[in-house]
């Protein structure tokens, strides 16, 4: 949750539906805390969300679900900041990767 303005729904399937306000971050898990979907809101928070089923929408065609896969837990970094960021598969290649701060490298870091 966030510190002001989320929700948490419990759907008919028993999941409970999550939306982090302040993040823009909604997700559904199961009662295992399994994360069955998420989405992050590219523009912002996001104050509540309902979700429908399919059936309640005929006119639209049913769109193809993909399972949420979980990085690996090498794959995720933290920045002396505090804040994650991901590393690619290729060791020549990253994403969100700053320079080595010059001090970590004289620490062994």
């Amino acid at each position: 949750f966030s510190d002001r303005c989320s929700s948490a729904d419990r759907l008919p399937n028993g999941n409970t539906l999550i939306t982090e306000t302040i993040r823009g971050r909604v997700i559904e898990v199961t009662p295992d805390r399994e994360i069955v979907w998420e989405f992050l809101n590219p523009g912002g928070p996001v104050f509540r969300v309902h979700r429908y089923p399919y059936k309640w929408f005929s006119q639209v065609e049913k769109p193809k679900e993909m399972p949420v896969v979980p990085p690996r837990n090498s794959r995720i970094r933290i920045k002396c900041d505090g804040t994650p960021y991901l590393v690619d598969d290729d060791p020549f290649f990253s994403v969100g990767v700053d320079p080595l701060d010059k001090r970590l490298e004289h620490l062994g870091y």
